[in-house]
C-alpha cells in the first residue's frame, strides 16, 4: 500500500490533544477521558517533549505507586519518540508503531508538529481500503453495483 500518511490525516479530525509537562497524571488522565483518547502529546511552548499514554498510568503510575494527583506528567511521561513525517507510507509508519509497540505516532513537518496517526487510524484506513477493493471487483465481475447486497437464501427460493 504505497499511501502516504497525509491521505490519512486528511480524513482525520485535526484535534491534538497535548499537556504542558507540570500537568498531574490526574489532570493528563482528565483530558484523555473527557476527550475519549489513549495519549497525549507533551508539550512545552509547542517543543515535543514526550507523549503520556494509558500504558504510562499503568506501567508507571500504578505499578510504582505512584499518586496521580501529586505525580507530574513529566516524571512518567514516554521521552523516547518515534516520529514520521506526512510522506511517510501508511505500511511503513505501521512497521514502526509495531516494532516499538506504539499505539500513536506524531507526524512532523519541517520539524513541526502537524498531527497524530495511531493503530487504530490505520486499521480503519486499511480496512475502508479493502472495502473499496472488494466493492470495485464485484462491481467488475458482475457488472453490478458494489454497493448492492445480495441475498442468496432469496435467489434460491
Amino acid at each position: 500500500m504505497k499511501t502516504p500518511l497525509s491521505t490519512l490525516l486528511a480524513e482525520k479530525h485535526s484535534n491534538i490533544f497535548s499537556v504542558s509537562p507540570s500537568t498531574t497524571v490526574k489532570e493528563a488522565a482528565r483530558v484523555m477521558t473527557d476527550h475519549h483518547i489513549r495519549s497525549v502529546l507533551v508539550l512545552d511552548q509547542g517543543n515535543m517533549l514526550g507523549i503520556f499514554t494509558e500504558r504510562d498510568v499503568l506501567r508507571r503510575v500504578v505499578m510504582g505507586d505512584l499518586n496521580p494527583s501529586t505525580t507530574l506528567v513529566e516524571t512518567v511521561m514516554s521521552k523516547d519518540l518515534n516520529t514520521a513525517t506526512p510522506s511517510t507510507l501508511v505500511h511503513e509508519a505501521l512497521n514502526v508503531m509495531g516494532d516499538h509497540k506504539h499505539g500513536h505516532l506524531p507526524i512532523l513537518k519541517d520539524g513541526k508538529l502537524v498531527g497524530m496517526i495511531s493503530v487504530s487510524d490505520i486499521t480503519r484506513y486499511i480496512a475502508q481500503s479493502f472495502e473499496n477493493e472488494a466493492g470495485s471487483l464485484w462491481s467488475y465481475i458482475t457488472g453490478d453495483d458494489p454497493h448492492t447486497v445480495l441475498d442468496l437464501h432469496e435467489e434460491t427460493t
